[in-house]
């Protein structure tokens, strides 16, 4: 794509030079090609003036995701404030419950439990990536009881991959904490809600084990389900 971009220039198309550029900047942020890319971008801007393809809202929340997915977190976090200040909608929702997840990714969990805990937005997706962050966030601050009504709180979005994560995230911690019966709650929930998912057949599978294990009369039947199931 850098290569695209370059040979753009050289036959003066600006235009699909920007363009280029930008997939090469919002696309990957961490490369050698990326920072060229920064480099570049403001000479066409400057070069183009009005003419300048603007950036879509999706490429500036992919490049703060990569960023923080890679544990650039300055530099993620300041992608995410310019979001905040030039998104609006849903984008700029889910621009502000990153800019909190920020501190989660740097382990400043209480920081971020109460940067989330504040913040009110309105689009359905972007409150349950809050709510996930929420029960992840008091899930490392050693607060079950919190993290099971934040959990509990997704079920609001009945079907939203955050509340699978959550679901799935909560029966894991209780099942390190030796509590099957409070995993299985959130494992069956998961599976009720998830059937045709992969994480649907693990949820199950792991139902189907702790009855096995508490030697329980439903186990066999469990396993002959998730056997015709999954």
């Amino acid at each position: 794509t850098a290569l695209t971009a370059k040979a753009a220039a050289a036959r003066g198309d600006l235009v699909a030079a920007a363009i280029a550029w930008q997939r090469v900047y919002y696309g990957w942020p961490d490369s050698t090609e990326g920072g060229e890319a920064g480099k570049e971008l403001p000479r066409l801007a400057e070069s183009l003036g009005p003419t300048m393809p603007p950036a879509q809202p999706s490429a500036f929340l992919g490049r703060s995701a990569r960023l923080l997915n890679r544990g650039m977190l300055r530099p993620a976090q300041s992608e995410l404030e310019a979001a905040v200040s030039r998104l609006a909608g849903s984008d700029h929702d889910v621009a502000r419950v990153r800019l909190c997840e920020v501190d989660y990714f740097g382990r400043n969990s209480a920081a971020a439990y109460e940067c989330l805990r504040g913040l009110e937005v309105e689009w359905p997706e972007a409150d349950a990536e809050r709510l996930y962050y929420l029960m992840q966030t008091a899930r490392r601050l050693g607060r079950s009881v919190q993290m099971t009504a934040w959990t509990d709180a997704l079920s609001k979005y009945p079907h939203s991959q955050w509340r699978l994560r959550a679901l799935v995230a909560a029966g894991n911690e209780f099942q390190l904490q030796n509590r099957p019966a409070t995993a299985d709650r959130f494992f069956r929930a998961c599976y009720a809600a998830f059937p045709s998912d992969r994480d649907g057949a693990y949820c199950h599978w792991k139902v189907a084990w702790n009855a096995y294990m508490a030697r329980r009369a439903d186990a066999l039947e469990l396993f002959r389900d998730h056997t015709v199931k999954y």
